[in-house]
């Protein structure tokens, strides 16, 4: 019966979209997803896909191997080729551009390269559009292998899914080997932000329509060489630094001034939109990436200590933590033999946006382990810190009585001593 499903699961072709996800959004055939392209021309997608990449590496990746006492394991192989992927870039760069890939596409690829012993000695970032996986017909397997076609190749190259680090979003319902963009609900947000920007961007540069209206009034005859004089004149008069000046024809004319003000021209509320679509679809708060949107609302709102918070929990470490568990499964087992002794994560002990829930939680701990409910182990490995054999003790307090469950108290109350005293005073039956 497993083998049945597995086959049948890898045996889905997904060649098309259901009717429900047709290539155009539904209720239009407008294709804003092709308008769009990747994304990275438009700045209410970059500004927060930035503030996410600057403020990633403050996490470092780290190592511990699981036991009776979690050991935090430094300079492990693992992190060292992470931290040096190739010779051509550094960790920061490839964090930055697997971000990119993931946020935006929701796909985001490694590629190892091993030495002639076939030990890893390389990472490299693979962008996203020069990867597909493949699988066989048959549905013998569920990924045969990825097809990479470098530079727009005619032949793609095939890459053995043992050498792919692949980083998914989820999973993408209509292609189960794929994640799914987080940005793709939002592509008409992104698209009205940059035709926004164009249409602003046009009437400035152009001003789009004529600026004043001069016409004859009624009776009045003009020929095509006046039209020209007055415009050459009025041009030459009243623009530049001769702007403002009193203006005074020797005919009747009626002259309209035609055009949009600034105010018209204001398109804040539509980019207001965006900006909060965008950063909502990224679990960004806007105030923190900068956008005027969120700075409003952290006017009256939230602290911006509270919204860094907030970036952090709801955007980053979720992100983190896939990262970590795809690293831990596609990685970690060219290093390690036995994986699942081993746990990765970043460490985001440190970061000042965290140092309330930090002091919180040692709080919570400090109370635990000095009226020993909790190991000090225990308290020290849920702070992220190391924990060695000799932690695993209990701290109660001197003064404490051990008593077992089922036996009487050891400290008889006062009552309790007046009760006996009362009963061993009494005459007894028989006494003379």
């Amino acid at each position: 019966m497993i083998g049945f499903l597995r086959k049948a699961i890898a045996s889905l072709r997904h060649a098309g979209r259901p009717p429900l996800f047709e290539p155009n959004l539904a209720r239009t055939r407008f294709d804003y997803r092709r308008q769009v392209g990747d994304g990275t021309d438009a700045s209410v997608v970059v500004a927060p896909v930035q503030f996410i990449q600057r403020a990633f590496p403050d996490a470092p990746l780290t190592v511990f191997r699981k036991g009776a006492a979690r050991e935090k394991i430094e300079g492990h192989p693992l992190l060292a080729l992470i931290a040096r992927p190739n010779q051509s870039y550094g960790a920061g760069d490839l964090w930055s551009a697997t971000l990119l890939s993931y946020l935006t596409a929701g796909n985001a690829y490694w590629v190892k390269v091993r030495n002639a012993a076939g030990r890893v000695v390389e990472l490299w970032y693979l962008p996203h559009w020069t990867v597909a996986p493949k699988w066989p017909d048959d549905g013998s397997e569920f990924i045969s292998h990825y097809d990479y076609r470098p530079g727009g190749a005619s032949r793609p190259q095939p890459l053995d899914p043992d050498d792919v680090v692949h980083f998914r979003h989820g999973i993408d319902p209509r292609n189960l080997r794929l994640g799914i963009s987080p940005l793709d609900s939002a592509i008409r947000e992104i698209f009205m932000d940059l035709e926004s920007s164009n249409f602003a961007a046009a009437l400035l540069k152009n001003l789009g329509v004529p600026g004043l209206v001069v016409t004859p009034e009624s009776g009045a005859e003009v020929t095509p060489d006046d039209v020209q004089a007055v415009k050459a004149w009025l041009r030459e008069s009243f623009t530049g630094d001769r702007r403002g000046r009193p203006l005074v024809l020797g005919t009747a004319v009626k002259v309209q001034e035609y055009g949009f003000t600034p105010q018209q021209m204001d398109l804040s509320v539509t980019r207001d939109v965006a900006e909060e679509r965008v950063c909502a679809c990224l679990g960004i708060p806007a105030a923190v990436v900068g956008f005027g949107s969120g700075l409003q609302t952290a006017k009256v709102g939230a602290t911006m200590e509270e919204l860094r918070k907030l970036a952090w929990t709801n955007g980053i470490v979720p992100v983190q933590r896939v990262f970590a568990g795809e690293i831990k499964r596609s990685l970690l087992p060219d290093f390690e033999r036995m994986p699942a002794r081993f746990e990765l994560r970043f460490d985001a002990s440190r970061l000042l946006a965290m140092e309330d829930d930090m002091v919180k939680r040692a709080t919570r701990w400090a109370a635990l382990v000095q009226n020993g409910v909790a190991r000090v182990d225990e308290a020290r490995t849920a702070m992220g810190l190391e924990a060695g054999p000799a932690d695993r003790v209990y701290l109660r307090p001197f003064s404490s009585i051990e008593v077992p469950a089922a036996a009487p108290s050891a400290i008889e109350s006062e009552a309790a001593r007046a009760a006996r005293k009362r009963a061993l005073d009494a005459p007894q039956e028989g006494d003379g």
